[in-house]
């Protein structure tokens, strides 16, 4: 077995993930382990399908078969004969930990994170909206990276806690194009953007406690605007954040999520930064948001 560290959990895996941590040896919380899949599941098609649930879980896809329980176990399966090339690691790492960090009582929100002396910075955002270049220049500000894609958010303390991933960056090949980084030394997880696991030069491997989020989208305005969230929009903002956003189901209403939503939502200020489609506002962004 591989030993590795995520979002505060020490981690058991018979697959090794090269990008991750390592971590110890023992009283693991999260075991990953191939094989033990519902006959239910085994001889499902290769339509992606889910059930999401707090004590189990499973989805399918084109690459594999997934199953989640107790917050603890990720059994896994590769299909025969797949047609894709997708890394069954991606999976692993992705949909499958989001499933128990949501089953421990964390939220996974999908974002970049970032660490600076005022704490850990959310930057949220949706395909193409600039949340990948933003988070470039945070880290050429000084700021260390603590999260790519999913970030674990717990309230404990009286504050949300934000929990570090791993030290690696997700860039798409076009981004890289623009670069002086040899590619041939990354490593390639085949997504559906084409993208490249970078490494971070500077990684903050401690909880930090959440100091604010931005949530960045593009639309079609014709200038740049930026302002805080309140309210039930703030809260609506946070959600719809969500790794597991796209995964319907009643997890989403029971008590204990919306209660996590409630205290996280109240507990840091959220940001909306609105950019005008075809317009580069990405360095009047920084100017907002970056501390000089």
């Amino acid at each position: 077995m591989y030993h590795y560290q995520m979002y505060g959990l020490t981690i058991s895996s018979d697959i090794d993930i090269p990008y991750l941590i390592e971590g110890a040896s023992n009283d693991a919380d999260v075991i990953i382990r191939r094989g033990d899949i519902p006959d239910f599941l085994r001889g499902a098609d290769s339509a992606p399908y889910y059930s999401v649930a707090k004590d189990e879980a499973w989805f399918h896809n084109s690459t594999g078969f997934f199953y989640m329980r107790e917050g603890k176990y990720i059994n896994y399966l590769e299909r025969e004969n797949s047609s894709t090339h997708y890394d069954i690691r991606a999976f692993l790492t992705g949909y499958a930990i989001s499933i128990i960090l949501m089953q421990r009582g964390y939220l996974a929100i999908h974002c970049s994170a970032v660490y600076g002396l005022e704490g850990a910075v959310i930057i949220s955002g949706g395909s193409g909206a600039g949340k990948s270049t933003l988070t470039s220049r945070f880290l050429e500000r000084g700021y260390k990276l603590m999260a790519d894609d999913i970030a674990a958010v717990r309230f404990e303390n009286g504050g949300a806690y934000l929990y570090p991933a791993f030290p690696y960056q997700k860039l798409c090949r076009n981004v890289l194009d623009d670069s002086d980084r040899d590619m041939e030394d990354l490593i390639y997880i085949d997504e559906e953007k084409d993208k490249y696991l970078v490494p971070a030069e500077h990684f903050h491997n401690e909880r930090a406690k959440v100091s604010r989020m931005l949530v960045i989208s593009k639309k079609d305005i014709e200038e740049l605007n930026i302002y805080e969230l309140s309210g039930m929009d703030k809260l609506t903002g946070l959600q719809n954040n969500m790794f597991l956003h796209e995964l319907t189901g009643p997890w989403q209403s029971s008590p204990e999520f919306l209660t996590s939503c409630l205290v996280c939502a109240g507990a840091f200020p959220i940001t909306r930064i609105e950019r005008p489609k075809g317009k580069d506002t990405l360095s009047e962004i920084e100017s907002h948001v970056i501390p000089k």
